[in-house]
């Protein structure tokens, strides 16, 4: 089923185009009124003497996010668009007209697209700081990872047992607790892998696809390359951060054998502490960031 705006994205495009029941002329001398509508209202020209209700505002809104709604959609045999992307675009192709140039006609990586949003910031050849907004939030939800679980169900979903003695080295954890992730991989992403307790490369790379997944990488192909590098620049994790990267960076912990305490998706001192411990062990700056690097040397094949 095709994928359609949610409610969160109608509420961004609210925020950013604001609503006016008389018609005006906007930054560019276009007649404008409701949220940002352009077009003739039942079959009449829109002019400068047009009113309309809030209702009526509301419902030309939903109409018109058809046509840019099928815009979007016409790339997703090519990105597999997740919601927060969509709704993303939804707002970019309402504000600029379509995400042709954006993407540029499907050619783009989803991590280069991340970073073209931001270029659009003109209106008549001036920068609008209204305009620098709306792109930083539409980034910001591009960027997103929507989860089937929520943050808050992830504890159940691995019930880990912490090791008598601290692990140091690879494989030190409790083939129980490298179990239990490896039947969550294969229940939230369909990896296919034999629960056997063992860290090996099936599992490495069943944990990779399940970040490039979450990320956003076009390419989920368990295969650390330069889009896996750039989405790690780009999803930086360390203490206070929340959401399904964390639980996949507490689940790498573990399976390499570092132990970060519950798995919760929240990433707080047991998890800076286990993290600090693992860039410790790979010769890395111990700053309890992860990042690329710690990233790779983690899910790196």
């Amino acid at each position: 089923m095709a994928l359609t705006i949610s409610d969160y994205g109608i509420n961004l495009i609210k925020k950013f185009e604001g609503c006016r029941l008389a018609a005006y002329k906007d930054a560019v001398g276009i007649i404008t009124i409701g949220y940002g509508w352009t077009k003739p209202i039942d079959g009449k020209a829109l002019t400068m003497g047009t009113t309309i209700t809030l209702a009526k505002a509301d419902a030309l809104l939903k109409e018109g996010l058809k046509s840019y709604e099928q815009k979007v959609q016409k790339y997703d045999y090519r990105y597999h668009w997740n919601q927060n992307q969509f709704d993303a675009l939804v707002s970019f192709a309402y504000n600029i007209g379509s995400i042709d140039q954006l993407t540029a006609s499907g050619t783009r990586s989803i991590v280069e697209i991340a970073e073209k949003i931001t270029a659009y910031q003109k209106a008549g050849g001036k920068i609008l700081p209204g305009l620098v907004k709306r792109r930083e939030a539409e980034k910001q939800l591009f960027l997103t990872p929507v989860s089937g679980t929520a943050p808050s169900d992830t504890a159940s979903a691995f019930p880990v047992t912490s090791p008598s003695v601290a692990p140091d080295v690879q494989n030190a954890a409790p083939k129980a607790n490298i179990k239990s992730i490896q039947t969550w991989l294969n229940a939230s992403y369909k990896t296919g892998l034999v629960p056997d307790g063992i860290f090996g490369p099936k599992t490495r790379t069943a944990l990779l696809k399940a970040f490039q997944k979450e990320t956003g990488c076009v390419y989920i192909d368990g295969i650390w390359g330069s889009e896996s590098k750039t989405a790690a620049s780009f999803h930086i994790l360390k203490k206070g951060s929340e959401g399904i990267l964390v639980t996949i960076w507490q689940a790498c912990l573990i399976c390499c054998g570092f132990f970060p305490g519950e798995i919760d998706g929240s990433f707080q001192e047991s998890t800076l502490n286990a993290t600090l411990s693992f860039q410790k062990a790979e010769g890395l700056i111990q700053d309890g960031i992860v990042g690329d690097k710690t990233l790779q040397k983690a899910l790196g094949n």
